[in-house]
């Protein structure tokens, strides 16, 4: 967590002085450039995700003759994807001024050099990258963290001399670039440290039913990949397309402040993922619904917890940041709340789903995924023409389709994990929806009723009020729940261990 939110500070740091040293479109076109560059990683095909569920079990027994065999077959993907990615890069060059509204005033020679940096970036990237997944489905991650932290670091540090020195974009791409191979030339090199098994030649063969598992699963996550890309990724594109590249730069800020929390308190289940599967590799019988429903308490209480800060203290953020020219009104702010909360309050269903390989475990499981996508698309661009703030219709368009995964996620696990109705998510679901929806209320309510004319002492209060609404209301609602009991419990643990350090 402390390393997640030290990289996003660091991003904080360098847009300021970015916007400091440069201009806002080319913040806004930095901002496209990740998606386009998200949409070409979409050839990944989600092999990283289903060789991680994989190598789980061999992991945990340790049989080194599968891990051996599994991480050869990563190598050979990932190489071929590494050089798919290049060849849909270049395919797409000509295509590039359609993603720029008319009014842009960067020459296409200068996007094309930006374009070919990101892509050199991504393909560096993807030689190396399958070395690092072993270590978090080891369950390492912190070495891969710690890793991520010290580049960020260093990266950070270059760019911004290079922003004051030079004011050049180009550099600072570079920059980026460099380290970035470097990183993963160090993790690839103890990787191997780690793990010298990996480097004989002699592997164990892989069965045609795992080889046939790991199809399905790749074909699922793709699907799931270009959905989740149409649902998010896009919204740059459109916003480029239909408003302006400055309106990018504005929306990949906010997009800062929102990863920001969600590093800071969300990503635990992620890593939370890799234990789930060494527990259910374990033999978790019935106790696995029971620590579904505990997960999924934390899981609301962070959640809710991020999208009520990010509502109530959001726009003062980005005031105090970056001043209140890049501040949208309250309205789409809301809508990106909204987002942010049907986005992650399904992390406990994903982190189950992900830690026993529910990717499609029926084969029309996998469009159920696309539909979320193409409803997301059509309802934006629809949206976008009927509605007189186009910025507004972008993110409404992504609300509209957030119906689709808040239905099919839970039913994939309930019905294929657990094998238990629905209704019974459900019922925790719009609970946990009520008691958020009151949480924001309340704190919205508080905080503007003590508003001040000074942003940093609007942001004080509002993370004072958030914190202390949320505790109170879930000390009152949920104290006498075992979910409740069990975060108390894991929390007493966390400070004992905290106090015999000491």
């Amino acid at each position: 967590m402390a390393a997640a939110v030290i990289q996003t500070a660091l991003g904080f740091i360098v847009r300021k002085i970015f916007v400091m040293f440069l201009t806002t479109e080319l913040l806004g076109l930095n901002g496209l450039m990740t998606s386009i560059i998200g949409m070409l990683s979409i050839a990944e095909l989600g092999v990283g995700e289903a060789i991680n569920y994989s190598l789980y079990k061999p992991l945990a027994e340790g049989d080194r003759g599968q891990v051996n065999a599994i991480m050869r077959l990563y190598k050979r993907l990932y190489l071929a994807i590494a050089g798919i990615i290049v060849v849909l890069g270049v395919i797409l060059i000509p295509f590039l001024p359609a993603f720029l509204d008319a009014d842009t005033t960067q020459p296409m020679s200068y996007v094309y050099q930006v374009y070919g940096l990101f892509l050199l970036d991504t393909f560096l990237s993807y030689c190396l990258a399958y070395s690092r997944n072993i270590i978090s489905a080891d369950q390492k991650d912190y070495i891969v963290t710690n890793a991520d932290t010290i580049s960020q670091l260093i990266t950070t540090v270059l760019q911004i001399i290079a922003l004051i020195i030079t004011r050049n974009f180009i550099l600072y791409l570079i920059i980026k670039t460099i380290v970035t191979l470097v990183r993963n030339i160090i993790i690839f090199r103890l990787s191997h440290k780690m793990y010298p098994h990996l480097k004989e030649k002699k592997t164990k063969p892989l069965s045609t039913e795992y080889k046939s598992g790991l199809l399905n699963n790749i074909k699922a996550l793709f699907v799931t990949k270009v959905s989740y890309f149409i649902v998010s990724g896009t919204d740059n594109m459109l916003l480029s397309s239909f408003v302006s590249l400055s309106s990018v730069a504005i929306y990949t800020n906010y997009i800062t402040i929102i990863t920001l929390l969600n590093k800071t308190f969300n990503t635990i289940f992620d890593k939370a993922k890799a234990s789930v599967g060494n527990y259910i590799a374990h033999g978790a019988g019935e106790k696995l619904y029971g620590l579904f429903k505990n997960v999924f308490f934390i899981n609301f209480f962070l959640t809710t917890y991020t999208t009520v800060g990010l509502y109530v203290v959001g726009n003062e953020l980005i005031h105090a940041w970056l001043g209140t020219e890049f501040v949208w009104p309250k309205l789409i702010l809301l809508v990106l709340a909204f987002n942010n909360y049907s986005r992650f309050i399904l992390q406990a269903c994903e982190c189950f789903r992900g830690a026993v390989g529910l990717y499609s475990p029926r084969p029309f499981v996998k469009y159920l995924a696309l539909s979320e996508g193409l409803l997301n698309l059509i309802a934006s661009l629809a949206l976008i023409f009927l509605l007189k703030d186009r910025v507004l219709g972008v993110f409404l368009g992504t609300s509209i389709s957030t119906i689709v995964s808040t239905v099919a996620v839970p039913w994939i696990v309930y019905r294929f994990l657990f094998q238990r109705p629905l209704g019974e998510f459900y019922i925790i679901y719009f609970k946990y929806f009520a008691v958020g929806a009151a949480v924001l209320v309340i704190s919205q309510l508080l905080c503007s009723a003590l508003y001040t004319a000074t942003p940093i002492v609007n942001i004080l209060i509002g993370v004072v009020v958030c914190t202390a609404v949320m505790g109170v209301v879930c000390l009152l609602i949920f104290h006498r729940t075992e979910e409740f009991q069990y975060c108390r419990s894991l929390f007493d643990r966390f400070i004992g261990r905290k106090l015999r350090r000491k």
